[in-house]
């Protein structure tokens, strides 16, 4: 009994001696420095030299929000609370300012400080507890410090967004900076719940292709881009957004006296900017296309002459191009067949159902001494003999002599060459 007293005092003296130094001893731990709503943690393990079998690990974690609060956390691991009779932590920063604590058990506890000013910091964590052995409670001190920053308050920005559908439903998404020459950061794009990050770039514009499933024609979709980094020296996050659409074009056709009547619009758009062409062919051989020619809205009228139609069948294609709510989006179209009958008001009266007024044997309308041009009469002739033709004529002799005298000029200059410098 005496000696099973000694062992039991002998273990508690030897954890004693052996805790505490070590405690105290691991007192480092460095981080990186943090952003705003990031954070660090570190872990450090005091080894037991003895057959206890204790080894405690001092685990802390801490976050910086937004408004620059920072939250730490620490942790007693691999021992359960029920070892530890009384657990009491005190977190400490700057060796100053004692931290709001919110005590989760014996092992474990949160340390609250709210809105730390900016630059470099280093917070301790003390903490006092009685492990329980089997001859008794057993005081245990640990203590760390953690050196962390807090970053300058990030400034807030806008992206400019510009998304563009293509065929397939692939959607290129342009992103720059407004204002900023020396930038790099990370650019996060999203679009219909993809996603694509690019890390640690350099550079004020950005391009991403994303790709929607199965797009709907006329639906609303949203393009987000995020930056987060150093623009200029200045620690920013920059967001912007664009809602762009697949639009449909729809076109209404309507006979009247003039023509046939296309009226063309864009569905699914405020605003639209750019050119609309129109082509028609029809089972006949006829056919014709139409530009629009300055920059039209999102509404488009057009009319086919009436001379140009005949009864039939025509295939009427309406394109458009140009800018949709101040995004350049694709060409979009739409084809569809129209029928003209001849009772149509935009088809002309058949020739061979009007009487007229010539039955080819009488002298048309005219009641002079013209008899028209009736095809009965035969052709006229024209005896008329014309005017007296202006003298063109020139002194061929004249010219003639003209050019042997400059002939001749030209042999004794020749000569006189020769001799002279020969």
């Amino acid at each position: 009994m005496f000696w099973r007293k000694v062992f039991s005092l002998m273990m508690a003296v030897m954890l004693t001696v052996t805790l505490i130094p070590a405690g105290v001893a691991a007192n480092q731990s460095a981080v990186t420095d943090p952003v705003p709503g990031d954070g660090g943690s570190a872990t450090v393990s005091s080894k037991d030299d003895d057959d206890s079998g204790y080894s405690p690990e001092f685990h802390t974690e801490w976050s910086i929000d937004e408004a620059r609060n920072v939250t730490f956390h620490t942790q007693i691991a691999d021992v359960k609370p029920t070892e530890f009779d009384k657990g009491v932590f005190e977190f400490i920063l700057d060796g100053e300012t004692h931290a709001k604590v919110h005590s989760i058990s014996t092992i474990e506890a949160e340390g609250f400080f709210e809105g730390v000013s900016p630059g470099h910091h280093q917070v301790t964590v003390n903490f006092v507890g009685e492990f329980h052995v089997s001859s008794g409670n057993v005081e245990v001190t640990q203590t760390q410090t953690y050196d962390f920053k807090v970053p300058k308050k990030e400034e807030q920005g806008k992206l400019f967004v510009g998304p563009r559908l293509k065929d397939g439903g692939v959607v290129v998404v342009t992103s720059s900076i407004p204002e900023g020459e020396k930038t790099q950061g990370t650019w996060t794009f999203r679009v219909d719940g993809k996603e694509k990050i690019i890390k640690n770039v350099k550079g004020t514009m950005r391009k991403a292709k994303l790709r929607i499933d199965d797009p709907e024609p006329g639906k609303s979709y949203t393009a987000s881009v995020h930056f987060k980094g150093m623009v200029d020296g200045k620690r920013v996050k920059l967001r912007g957004s664009q809602t762009f659409v697949d639009p449909v074009v729809a076109f209404n056709t309507a006979c009247v006296d003039k023509g046939l009547k296309i009226d063309t619009r864009l569905d699914g758009v405020q605003t639209a900017r750019g050119g609309w062409t129109i082509q028609y062919e029809g089972d006949n051989g006829i056919k014709g296309k139409h530009y629009s020619g300055a920059p039209s809205g999102a509404q488009y009228s057009y009319t086919i002459p009436e001379k140009k139609l005949t009864p039939g069948s025509y295939t009427i294609r309406v394109t458009f191009g140009g800018t949709l709510d101040g995004v350049t989006s694709l060409l979009k179209h739409k084809t569809q067949k129209v029928t003209l009958q001849q009772n149509d008001a935009c088809v002309p009266a058949d020739p061979s159902d009007d009487d007229g007024n010539n039955d080819g044997n009488n002298n048309g309308n005219n009641n002079g001494n013209n008899n028209g041009s009736n095809p009965s009469d035969p052709p006229e002739k024209d005896n008329n003999n014309g005017g007296t033709l202006p003298d063109t004529s020139v002194s061929y002799p004249f010219y003639l002599w003209i050019g042997v005298g400059i002939l001749l000029l030209g042999v004794i200059l020749m000569l006189w060459y020769r001799r002279r410098f020969q």
